[in-house]
């Protein structure tokens, strides 16, 4: 088997809005923030360039040769019994490590007459009985009328890609990849809480928009290379209540609401609130409610909402354009803050965007309205970002209002409600 020199230039097609939204994130950092947390997206821009490689694969025109369903190191080479065809075979034990990860097409034309998917358990793949009792594929391709060939892909390592050209279920071991964006969001949130305390009310909001494009990914990375699982889900609500219901109103509260007293903080846990009743709801709703909206205003936005006026108007106050300070503003503040919370219990139907096909050709028009979009956030991040999840969070009732006087009824009128435990 002839290998390609490392890094080889292809990436996969899956891999590419990853690896743009890893790289604007690393580049908006170093515009705003600089520092430490540039650095650490870069690492992430690089790690995502790495995971998604599509090297390709040649095989050996010698056909005494062994074609292997992936690249790796070999381990073992032993005799077995083929359970796919009833008869002794060679095993060849190949561990892909977990920073070697990229995809993996087996070079063999034929037809696929057989793909088997083994649940099997999750053992360390350096043991030796990983290979006979993990989860695992096995794919039959005949290449020929009179001679079939069987790839029985080992999951030594849970993270190892393909595993031939038909797999109908990736390895587990991927699910790490989708949690690590996950996690990046719950760092980002707690590290905003931090620095809301140390009153660095921009870096604060700052952080808050980063654990909301970290959210936007981890669901899709999970989708996108077969890896839901429900300790997924849980750990994703778990992180979206300390990014986007913990950490918006502590930092909302040290900025404008402290000096209001008992409405201060009343406003503050009415968003928490808000935020953990809008999460229970949706985890319970799940696959019961019209996809194409939400029900109430999702947490992120409304998190959006609450420090992107905190973001913008410390900007203004830096650029000395405005004398306000957060407690000029508690007012504002708090009908915000109070509107964010209610707004997110509420059956107001908000666009999911889960219907938009990134795959789906666009538009000249369109790809220069995105580039606009671009153009305008760079000009003024916060100011612009606010405007736009502002106009979000009035959107549903826009809708819903519309939707009244047409006489239409709502998306969610049709199902039942759920309790939110």
């Amino acid at each position: 088997m002839r290998q390609f020199p490392w890094p080889h230039p292809i990436i996969a097609r899956e891999g590419w809005p990853f690896l743009a939204l890893a790289v604007l994130a690393a580049m908006l950092a170093d515009t705003w923030v600089g520092s430490w947390l540039s650095g650490i997206l870069w690492i992430v821009a690089i790690f995502v360039l790495q995971f998604f490689r599509d090297p390709p694969r040649v095989g050996s025109a010698d056909p005494d040769d062994v074609l292997s369903p992936a690249d790796g190191r070999i381990v073992a080479i032993e005799l077995c019994e083929d359970a796919y065809a009833d008869r002794p075979a060679l095993k060849i034990s190949v561990f892909m490590n977990v920073f070697n990860v990229h995809s993996n097409r087996a070079p063999l034309a034929g037809h696929v007459e057989k793909v088997n998917y083994f649940g099997g358990s999750f053992f360390n793949a350096a043991l030796d009985k990983a290979s006979l009792e993990n989860e695992r594929n096995a794919v039959v391709i005949r290449d020929a009328p009179e001679e079939s060939r069987g790839l029985a892909a080992e999951a030594h390592d849970h993270a190892s890609g393909e595993h031939g050209p038909a797999s109908k279920k990736r390895p587990r071991g991927v699910y790490w990849l989708p949690n690590l964006f996950t996690t990046a969001s719950l760092f980002c949130g707690f590290t905003s809480i931090v620095q809301g305390m140390n009153h660095r009310f921009d870096l604060a909001a700052m952080l808050c928009f980063f654990a909301l494009i970290f959210d936007s990914l981890d669901g899709r990375v999970a989708r996108w290379t077969g890896t839901t699982s429900a300790f997924g889900e849980q750990y994703d609500s778990l992180s979206d209540m300390v990014s986007f219901g913990a950490a918006p109103a502590l930092i909302m509260y040290e900025w404008a609401l402290k000096g209001l007293g008992k409405f201060g903080w009343v406003a503050a846990f009415v968003y928490v609130a808000g935020a953990a009743l809008r999460l229970a709801r949706f985890n319970t709703n799940l696959g019961a409610v019209d996809k194409r909206f939400f029900q109430g205003l999702p947490s992120p936005a409304a998190a959006a909402m609450v420090v992107g006026l905190i973001w913008t108007f410390t900007e203004l106050e830096a650029m000395k354009l405005v004398d306000w300070r957060g407690p000029d503003l508690a007012l504002l503040g708090w009908l915000i803050t109070i509107y964010a919370g209610l707004t997110m219990v509420s059956n107001a139907p908000f666009y999911s965007f889960k219907t938009m096909n990134p795959r789906r050709r666009v538009s000249f028009m369109t790809a220069f309205a995105f580039m606009l979009v671009f153009g305008l956030v760079s000009l003024d991040p916060a100011l612009v970002l606010f405007l736009f999840f502002l106009g979000y969070g009035l959107s549903g009732w826009i809708y819903a209002a519309w939707l009244r006087a047409k006489g239409r009824p709502s998306p969610f009128a049709r199902h039942e409600p759920h309790e939110a435990a």
